[in-house]
């Protein structure tokens, strides 16, 4: 997810990675599954490619707790929505469930889970074929204050990446509270045809 593939990608550039993990995975799991995570990293080194992977739990992931404290690679929960709205615009699957977000049209973002549960209920959908990280619901003024501070911070060693994020998090802001997110207009072009291989 992220710059990968756009015009912010650099040869520079990181690649960051989610591993979207079922819930309940046990202690050891976990640990395993970071340490290869890590040996990965390490490998890719060798060539000069720096990868960030993310064990993501979709469901810590929609109580707002993605990721680990704050730290140089991960602003802890400061950018809860903010992060949705990257990682639904720009992920790329490599293995894996489909994300059921990007294939569900609802009218109004705030009536997303009320659909997802009408469709369990009904049986249309099974919750286990598919990865759901939850809607993009409205985000708080204090979300893009704490964006713009976590991105002048990274702004120290990736200024480009930074300046992008920044102008973003101020077109968003110009359209604050109603603000259309890039990843719904993505997907409404999507859904319409509007992409075709």
């Amino acid at each position: 997810m992220g710059s990968f593939g756009s015009i912010s990608q650099t040869s520079s550039s990181d690649l960051d990675t989610w591993i979207c993990v079922r819930d309940g995975l046990s202690p050891d799991e976990y640990t395993l599954l970071t340490q290869k995570a890590k040996r990965i990293s390490e490998w890719a080194m060798q060539f000069n490619v720096e990868i960030n992977f993310y064990l993501m739990d979709q469901q810590r992931f929609r109580n707002e707790h993605y990721a680990d404290p704050l730290t140089i690679e991960n602003s802890g929960s400061a950018q809860y929505m903010l992060l949705l709205d990257e990682f639904y615009r720009s992920a790329v699957r490599l293995a894996g469930k489909p994300l059921l977000w990007l294939h569900l049209w609802v009218e109004n973002e705030k009536d997303y889970e009320k659909e997802v549960a009408r469709l369990i209920t009904e049986g249309e959908i099974d919750p286990n074929d598919w990865v759901d990280f939850g809607g993009l619901g409205q985000f708080s003024a204090n979300e893009y204050f704490g964006a713009s501070l976590w991105h002048l911070y990274k702004g120290i060693d990736s200024p480009y990446k930074s300046v992008l994020k920044i102008l973003l998090l101020e077109a968003y802001s110009k359209e604050y509270p109603n603000t259309c997110l890039i990843a719904r207009t993505f997907k409404q072009d999507l859904l319409s045809g509007q992409y075709q291989s």
